[in-house]
């Protein structure tokens, strides 16, 4: 378990913050440094936590929320109780709901949501498949219509297709060449500030590491 959450912590975060002593600057700043850091489960709900104590304050704002869900989601990846898995993906929605209705129509925060659905299939795929591959699929093609160039959202995708497929026993080719344009697009954007200080950037090293079950 401990090398799968490495290997997310590799992945996690590449962020540019502008100058700034404001409390909320400051609060994101020590959130994400301990985001960028984890390694143990304690850990990223220790993070969770500090993004909720910063959303309760910042009640206007998007990225902590997300953020702390995104700590469940990754919490969540790493656990081999399915009860857990359940628990710790229903506080990930929450603070998921939270960050939606903030920043309505995000290609960042329709990812995670299917994210969220994808993580909730392996907890009884024979059971969840049909229904929760179909809502990561819509929330995830949501996203690519809104972003189209965006690697996690591809990245994210191309995961999704490959179990699909894998589950029927059908060709897993399309999904390891979507993943490859994702890793593409996670190399272009590389060096790339963006005007939004704490944008996502995560994913790259989870795309490159697909890259390796896909036999590339």
């Amino acid at each position: 378990m401990k090398k799968l959450v490495i290997l997310f912590a590799i992945a996690l975060i590449n962020y540019n913050v502008k100058a700034g002593n404001d409390p909320y600057t400051e609060a994101m700043i020590q959130g994400m440094t301990m985001l960028a850091s984890a390694q143990e489960l304690e850990d990223y709900q220790a993070v969770a936590n500090q993004f909720e104590r910063i959303a309760n304050t910042e009640t206007e704002k998007w990225h902590p929320s997300y953020y702390a869900s995104f700590a469940m989601i990754i919490l969540a990846a790493n656990q081999q109780d399915p009860a857990e898995i359940d628990k710790n993906l229903e506080i990930a929605q929450g603070f998921l709901d939270k960050a939606n209705q903030l920043s309505e129509n995000n290609a960042e925060i329709l990812a995670l949501q299917g994210f969220i659905h994808m993580l909730a299939i392996g907890v009884d795929p024979g059971t969840r498949g049909q229904e929760y591959s179909g809502l990561s699929a819509a929330a995830l093609q949501k996203a690519q219509a809104l972003d189209p160039d965006n690697p996690r959202v591809m990245h994210l995708l191309a995961r999704l297709t490959y179990g699909t497929s894998m589950f029927f026993g059908a060709d897993t080719s399309s999904a390891c060449n979507m993943n490859d344009i994702a890793v593409q697009k996670f190399e272009a954007v590389e060096g790339i500030d963006s005007e939004d200080p704490f944008a996502p950037s995560w994913g790259k090293e989870m795309a490159l590491g697909f890259q390796n079950e896909c036999g590339n």
